[in-house]
């Protein structure tokens, strides 16, 4: 059949039809499941959306804050409800953000493309047949606390190492952040029933969308954005980050009923493909892809009316690739991805049940796998729960039973403490845990004996002190914990492990990173439990507090033409680290003293009122940040 121009919908009933017959396509050159449409995405009409926050006077910002952007400091202009752990909703006026440009332009036009019909057997497997998965198979599984909240919806927002979670108990929205749960009020009229949606933006930001729209929470509380009223009251099925590369933002996908949009460095872009449905759709992802040019490249994968694609080649030339044509939503209920770049997709089997379809790559060839016999003691799938940088994805069935979805993607059915048999929610977890809602509260599943870190900085950096929690599958089990700390060069350290005492639930760790080296380090944990089973969980961590070389060019510029060794006039050499460590507190007050009251500099009252005028004398002078660099090379020890 002819693709239908878009907007129109090609199919009538997808059931009759698949039981009318077999459905085929063949195209020359390529398997008989992919479908290979080139150069059809569009960003035309690209409207800028300005900052995230209510400041409306920033014109080009990566709103969400993502790496390697510059953020606008936006204040959330939050009112204090009056109950701790309460955050109400900010209320800023948005009548001043930029005007909207044309929210699209007109579509690439793309040869006629003959799209027949599809056979969901034929579809399967490569070019010998369908693959049937290996037999399903038993794992034991594990749970840990991670707060005592009851919820029927958990959304997984942590950003990099950072553990964070949203639950939902009925009409209300928790963020869960370092085990610290906020209640977040919502804009009057706005609710939170029905399906969400969320997604990190940053380690500040999270994005969640539903029937209301976008909403934007920053630092746990609700923040008026214009890139949120871009799309209030546009319901919002998908949202999806994927981070940038060599240095770029990321960029944020959205799939609404106005259609399928990429937001990136304060712009959003409508993404279109003639003759094709793209939302509203699911979307997850990235996973590999094979093209004409290279073996593997990331996509975006997307289930739509038009069926399960990859989009690839942004920005610079943007492409789709049809994979499955005739997995469409609304039958198609969930997809999903992996770390290992397996691609699942849940759908609506001819008897009403759950099935699964999975797609793997190797050698840059994709096959997909479809469930079957191995699932007819488990009965039909109900729910997808799985995270791109996870490598396992877990399936909950229609009688409650949880599989585990492994990387070669076998199927494994969970047996674990009886509150599993209750879950009223689910949620994919980075490191292959399944966070769950029990009517204990919600856990931290995990496939055999395992271990996680807690509380470890986002970005590996240690600016301050931390303690950092060690969270082993059945603790009570435990036998043995060490801990190394091995620097760049290959020394280790070894370090005391404080064991779960009262108050504490969990074993923990101490850094301190004013008693390391600059440099760059791996924290290893090692975990025995009694039966003799072990497990090794690292995080990478780097220590950089200023250092001479931060202080010493800014000095010897600034105050070298009467300050440098072997100066005429005998004055105290600046130039030399020691010499300035030994009077850093004479140093700065002088040298603040250009632009603060002496009675405000803490190193003046320090030292008393007896000295000179501020120093240097001119209009060179040392710059607030400059000072500020200064003070923390004296507080972090004068490093070299």
């Amino acid at each position: 059949m002819r693709v239908a121009a878009r907007g129109a919908s090609t199919r009538t009933d997808e059931r009759s039809e698949q039981r009318a017959g077999a459905r085929r396509y063949r195209t020359p050159g390529l398997p008989p499941w992919t479908l290979w449409l080139a150069a059809c995405v569009t960003f035309a009409g690209c409207e800028p959306t300005g900052a995230l926050g209510p400041d409306s006077d920033a014109t080009s910002v990566d709103a969400l804050d993502a790496p390697g952007s510059a953020l606008d400091a936006a204040d959330a202009l939050a009112a204090d409800s009056g109950a701790p752990g309460d955050l109400e909703a900010s209320e800023a006026d948005l009548d001043d953000a930029p005007d909207a440009a044309p929210e699209a332009g007109p579509d690439v036009d793309l040869p006629d493309v003959d799209l027949p019909d599809v056979d969901l057997a034929d579809a399967d497997g490569d070019a010998g047949g369908p693959v049937a998965p290996p037999p399903l198979g038993e794992v034991e599984v594990f749970t840990t606390e991670m707060s005592e909240g009851r919820a029927d919806a958990l959304l997984w927002v942590g950003y990099g190492r950072s553990e964070a979670w949203l639950e939902r108990d009925g009409s209300s929205l928790r963020l869960v952040r370092s085990g610290i749960a906020s209640n977040l009020a919502w804009p009057e009229g706005v609710t939170v029933a029905g399906p969400l949606v969320a997604a990190a933006a940053s380690v500040r930001d999270v994005i969640v969308g539903g029937a209301f729209g976008l909403m934007v929470v920053r630092d746990g509380v609700v923040i008026a954005s214009p890139l949120a009223d871009r799309f209030a009251n546009d319901p919002v099925r998908a949202v999806l980050r994927v981070g940038g590369e060599a240095g770029a933002s990321d960029a944020l996908w959205i799939s609404a009923d106005s259609g399928l949009w990429r937001w990136r460095d304060g712009v959003r872009a409508p993404v279109t493909a003639e003759g094709l449905r793209l939302a509203p759709g699911l979307l997850a992802g990235p996973a590999p892809i094979a093209t004409a040019a290279a073996s593997s490249v990331p996509a975006v994968w997307l289930a739509a009316d038009g069926g399960v694609l990859a989009l690839h080649g942004f920005p610079d030339a943007p492409a789709l690739s049809l994979e499955r044509p005739d997995l469409r939503t609304p039958q198609v209920t969930a997809l999903g991805t992996t770390r290992g770049g397996l691609v699942l997709a849940l759908h609506d089997g001819l008897d009403g049940s759950g099935q699964l379809r999975v797609r793997t790559q190797t050698a840059g060839r994709g096959t997909w796998l479809a469930s079957g016999r191995e699932l007819a003691d488990v009965g039909g799938l109900a729910s997808l729960a799985s995270h791109a940088e996870a490598p396992v994805a877990w399936l909950r069935t229609v009688a409650g039973a949880l599989l585990l979805v492994r990387e070669d993607a076998s199927l494994a059915a969970a047996s674990g403490p009886p509150e599993l048999a209750e879950i009223s929610a689910f949620a994919a977890i980075p490191d292959g845990r399944l966070l769950v809602a029990t009517p204990a509260g919600v856990r931290a599943v995990a496939a055999g004996n395992a271990v996680s870190l807690g509380d470890v900085p986002p970005d590996g950096e240690l600016r301050s002190a931390v303690v950092i929690a060690i969270r082993p599958t059945d603790l009570a089990a435990v036998s043995r914990i060490t801990a190394t700390l091995t620097s760049a060069d290959g020394a280790s350290t070894d370090l005391a492990v404080r064991p779960a005492e009262a108050g504490a639930l969990w074993p923990t760790i101490a850094l301190d990173p004013l008693a390391l080296p600059n440099d760059r380090y791996t924290l290893a944990v090692v975990v025995t439990w009694q039966a003799g089973v072990s497990r090794t969980v690292s995080a990478e961590l780097a220590v950089s507090l200023p250092a001479w070389t931060d202080v010493g060019p800014a000095l010897t510029r600034v105050c070298g033409g009467c300050h440098a060794t072997g100066n005429l006039l005998r004055r105290v050499a600046l130039d030399v680290p020691d010499v300035v460590a030994a009077r850093v507190d004479e140093v700065l007050c002088r040298a603040d003293l250009h632009q603060t009251p002496r009675s405000s500099v803490p190193e003046c009252t320090n030292l008393g009122t007896n000295l000179p005028a501020s120093m240097p004398p001119g209009n060179d002078r040392l710059s607030p940040e400059v000072l500020a660099t200064l003070r923390a090379w004296r507080d972090a020890g004068f490093r070299p």
